[in-house]
């Protein structure tokens, strides 16, 4: 803290500012041994590549699950038919494993966030458009609440 205060002094005092030091200073670069001597993977083609695998899984399940929908929709079904409550299950599976997100909080209201989701998804045409349109947001928003009224 006082190593901040000091270069802010400073730069007001027509020293040298933050930014011109940091551009003598080259950002860190670690070689392939460095990496491979702290325990990194060393097959690795680059350094994001496992974050990428790791989160591979569940784009794809989202992506199935939005096109599960948008069949669904599509097809005429009731959204109270065992259809379309076995993808809402599957759609609040897949949100309480979002970390961070109420949902996967332990005690949260599940409910009142999967509604106000649900609701969202018809509102705002950017998330309509994951289900197909304005059709099968609101397909799916009905389904969410007969899911919900179930106790599900």
């Amino acid at each position: 803290m006082r190593f901040t205060i000091y270069r802010v002094s400073r730069s007001r005092k027509g020293g040298v500012d933050a930014g011109s030091r940091a551009l003598r200073h080259p950002p860190l670069t670690l070689t392939r041994r460095q990496l491979v001597a702290w325990g990194h993977d060393a097959g690795l083609e680059h350094p994001r590549g496992r974050a990428a695998h790791r989160n591979h899984e569940p784009q794809e399940r989202l992506r199935r699950l939005n096109a599960d929908w948008i069949a669904a929709a599509e097809s005429g079904a009731d959204p109270a038919s065992a259809e379309a409550q076995a993808l809402a299950a599957r759609h609040v599976d897949w949100l309480t494993g979002i970390p961070g997100t109420p949902a996967s909080a332990p005690g949260a209201d599940l409910t009142g966030y999967v509604l106000g989701l649900a609701d969202m998804y018809v509102a705002d045409p950017r998330f309509a458009a994951n289900y197909g349109g304005q059709v099968g947001a609101e397909f799916v928003r009905d389904a969410l609440r007969a899911y919900a009224a179930a106790g599900s």
